[in-house]
C-alpha cells in the first residue's frame, strides 16, 4: 500500500466510560474509506501558552490514545506531542521516553526566539 499524506488535524472530544472528556487533536493517517485496516493515528498532542506541561499532560494523552485503541484505531506508532511555549517540568524533560515529542516555541520558530 503506497504511503499517503496524512489528513488534516482535527480537533474532536472523546469521552471515556467514566463521563470525563478528553480534548484530542488527532492526526490520522490516510486509508482508502473501504479499507478493513483500522484508523491510523499519528500522533496525539496538546499545546499551552502560558503553563509549564508535565507529567499530567502527558498521562492525558496517554488516556487518548488508549481510548482510540479501544475504539479500533490503530495506536502502535502513535507520538504523543505536547508543545508549550512556558515549558516543560524538569521531571517531564528527564523521563521524555520513545513515542513522545517535546516541542518548544524554539522548535516551532527556530532563530526567532
Amino acid at each position: 500500500m503506497e504511503e499517503r499524506m496524512a489528513e488534516p488535524v482535527r480537533a474532536r472530544r472523546l469521552t471515556d466510560a467514566g463521563g470525563q472528556a478528553l480534548q484530542r487533536l488527532v492526526r490520522r493517517g490516510n486509508h482508502d474509506q473501504d479499507s478493513n485496516e483500522p484508523r491510523r493515528i499519528l500522533s496525539l498532542g496538546e499545546a499551552k501558552w502560558g503553563e509549564v506541561m508535565g507529567h499530567g499532560h502527558l498521562q492525558r494523552l496517554a488516556r487518548a490514545r488508549d481510548l482510540l485503541a479501544v475504539k479500533g484505531f490503530d495506536t502502535r506508532d502513535t507520538v504523543l506531542a505536547c508543545r508549550s511555549r512556558a515549558g516543560f517540568t524538569e521531571e517531564l524533560r528527564v523521563d521524555v521516553r520513545t513515542g513522545v515529542a517535546l516541542i518548544g516555541l524554539d522548535q516551532l520558530y527556530p532563530g526567532r526566539c
